[in-house]
């Protein structure tokens, strides 16, 4: 069997990437390159088990759809296939079974905290052939770099986390946000006419890039779990003090934050310093996964939140789960939805769920937009509030 495998996914990257730049579309050709990442998981030290069973996944994968396998690296996978209106649903449900079934058996103890976002990629070549290339090119680069180098990267510990919070202590909030707090603005798009996207506010986060690239460049961020975790609620706690020098004007924003964070004693600061301890302009992100796993926590945060004049809005909808969380019965006024491959098919299956959470007063932002498309689809259900790379383009310099 190991044999077999090595024949039908041993290709190397570069050999996927030549693969790539002599792509053209033709009838019964490939399509869509989907890309199976187990970064976020511990995958050091996994018993070979893993390795035979995700063998014998990718090859019925493969020869259910007659599929093109390409081997990236630890952990990384690479899929070359046909994806058509008709096809794409079961496809990749195919897939996310096979390779769910392989975390909750191996890894049981993450399965609740897997943002399949990052688990599977789902790229169109007709529309993202040079990002497709572009990734290889980088990650081609990079694995060539980590076979040179001569120490490996080591993973996240608890160490890093509090050298992230000395240096922050070090510089101070005002160079924090400097260095390492980024923004982007959401806009409203209204069908018809020009189009013109009109700013309603800015989200504020933590560049993890950035971060890395300053504080631990020999860090492996990916598969550090519960560590991860607690390095972005620290992060969390950097953000709200260092909140007031990249809003000084006090605009509409919003902060992506852990369900965790708002029982720390950096938020019960954080309210203290708002204005008459009112929260009133600033919207808190929670992811939905986060929501769900921390129920009962997240009716007290909530509460809290909204009785200082604060907004919560839930973040990371897939459009699968579009209804999941009822926004309605739980009182919440706004949810992002994540645009991506497929997107446009699933959001029309899930209109009902889209226009009764709507017709109750709830609002909708698709962000992640990275193609002019998802305007024109989030208008057909209609969801006019929009954010990602695509508007950035679309909007002057900031």
């Amino acid at each position: 069997m190991d044999i077999e495998f090595e024949a039908a996914v041993g290709d190397s990257p570069e050999a996927l990437l030549a693969e790539l730049r002599g792509w053209h579309a033709k009838p019964g050709g490939y399509s869509t390159l989907l890309l199976v990442s187990f970064g976020m998981l511990p995958v050091e030290g996994a018993p070979q088990d893993l390795w035979l069973d995700l063998k014998k996944s990718l090859l019925a994968i493969r020869n259910r759809h007659r599929a093109g396998l390409y081997h990236l690296g630890l952990g990384e996978n690479a899929i070359l296939l046909r994806l058509t209106e008709f096809n794409q649903v079961g496809v990749l449900s195919d897939l996310k079974i096979e390779i769910l079934r392989l975390i909750q058996q191996y890894f049981a103890e993450h399965f609740g905290r897997i943002d399949q976002a990052r688990l599977f990629r789902v790229v169109p070549l007709k529309t993202k052939l040079n990002n497709a290339i572009h990734f290889l090119e980088r990650f081609t680069g990079q694995e060539s770099e980590a076979k040179a180098a001569a120490a490996p990267a080591r993973r996240l510990e608890d160490d890093d986390i509090r050298r992230v919070e000395q240096v922050a202590g070090q510089i101070g909030p005002r160079a924090f946000a400097r260095a390492f707090v980024r923004s982007q603005r959401v806009v409203t798009i209204e069908p018809g006419g020009q189009g013109t996207p009109v700013v309603t506010g800015r989200e504020f986060f933590v560049s993890m890039d950035a971060l890395k690239k300053a504080v631990f460049p020999e860090v492996e961020l990916r598969g550090a779990g519960h560590r991860f975790n607690q390095l972005t609620v620290a992060l969390d706690r950097l953000l709200l003090q260092a909140f007031d020098e990249v809003n000084p004007q006090g605009l509409p924003a919003s902060i992506n934050m852990n369900v965790e964070t708002v029982f720390t004693r950096s938020f019960e600061t954080f309210l203290r310093q708002t204005r008459q301890n009112h929260l009133g302009g600033i919207a808190f992100e929670f992811r939905q996964a986060d929501i769900l796993q921390n129920f009962d926590e997240f009716l007290l945060a909530r509460d809290l939140i909204v009785s200082r004049g604060g907004e919560i809005c839930v973040d990371a909808v897939f459009t699968e789960t579009v209804g999941i969380v009822n926004l309605v019965r739980l009182g919440i006024p706004w949810a992002k939805i994540f645009w991506r491959a497929g997107a446009e098919q699933m959001l029309m299956i899930r209109y009902e769920d889209v226009k009764y959470l709507q017709e109750y007063g709830a609002r909708f932002t698709l962000c992640r937009v990275d193609e002019p498309a998802a305007i024109a689809i989030g208008h057909e259900v209609g969801i006019t509030s929009f954010q990602g790379f695509h508007i950035d383009s679309l909007l002057p310099p900031a």
